[in-house]
């Protein structure tokens, strides 16, 4: 089950109009494809906002509710915003390969990197390596990667370096970092960084961390207007278990410097990857 919380804010304005206004709320269920949702709409008319009427609506749902970042719930109200990035960080996997798939220099002119700190994000390295010989991999779990290092060394012959240190992604065209980075990456200004979140440090390079997709009809029919379809799409894969959203891959990828599509940033990196090897 999945509950969402809107608030429609009438209390600025109209003061004499909203004198004679009590704020009220109302709950609608909507079914579709295993999901249910529960709409609570808030009519606010007064100054604050009486939480615990949302909370008697939420029951059980009160810490996770689907809402927008501008309702912010007071500690004391029990209540909580839902906030997941699980489908961000597939996402993220998923844009990274399908550029490097769409890539056309010669593969073995692509230095591909892998960010992962805590040894989860080993089942992305098989598909990386069905378009590259190498991929480099920092993580601080190399005991848990060397199993997969050995069984695809005897399977494919394909290379994987295994590094601690951040200073192995120096030559990379492109790192992938499905979790959020929180250290500098010593990357080249033209590299390309895949990543779910806004670094926690400042990085060089070309860093993607927010990625605009496109929800189907179906899904936009039963989606609240106050939520974006990205937050919508991450509550969808999670909680409501719509798991075929994983392959999802976005329209646009959002950089500091502006937003780009998939076929524009392969084009790039196999330009930048030519004019190393030259």
């Amino acid at each position: 089950m999945l509950t969402t919380l809107t608030v429609l804010d009438y209390s600025k304005g109209k003061k004499k109009y909203n004198f004679f206004k009590r704020d009220k709320t109302h709950l609608e269920v909507v079914e579709y494809n295993n999901i249910q949702l529960v709409n609570i709409t808030y009519y606010k008319y007064r100054d604050k906002i009486k939480w615990h009427k949302i909370k008697e609506l939420a029951g059980n749902e009160g810490k996770c509710i689907l809402c927008s970042k501008d309702i912010v719930f007071p500690p004391e109200s029990g209540l909580k915003r839902y906030t997941t990035n699980l489908l961000k960080e597939r996402i993220t996997e998923n844009t990274a390969l399908e550029v490097i798939k769409r890539c056309k220099a010669p593969t073995e002119n692509i230095r591909i990197g892998l960010y992962d700190p805590q040894g989860e994000k080993s089942g992305i390295i098989r598909e990386l390596l069905k378009y590259t010989g190498q991929v480099t991999v920092v993580t601080n779990a190399t005991k848990d990667y060397y199993k997969i290092y050995k069984d695809i060394m005897r399977d494919t012959g394909a290379v994987i370096i295994l590094k601690s240190n951040v200073k192995a992604f120096k030559d990379c065209h492109i790192v992938i970092a499905p979790k959020r980075i929180s250290e500098s990456l010593p990357v080249n200004d033209k590299t390309v960084v895949f990543t779910s979140e806004k670094p926690a440090v400042c990085q060089s390079g070309i860093v993607y961390s927010s990625y605009i997709v496109a929800l189907n009809e179906s899904y936009k029919e039963i989606k609240p207007h106050s939520l974006s379809d990205e937050y919508f799409a991450q509550a969808l894969y999670d909680k409501g278990r719509q798991h075929r959203l994983g392959s999802l891959l976005p329209i646009l990828c959002v950089s500091d410097i502006g937003n780009d599509t998939i076929e524009g940033i392969s084009n790039f990196v196999g330009q930048y990857a030519k004019l190393c090897v030259e």
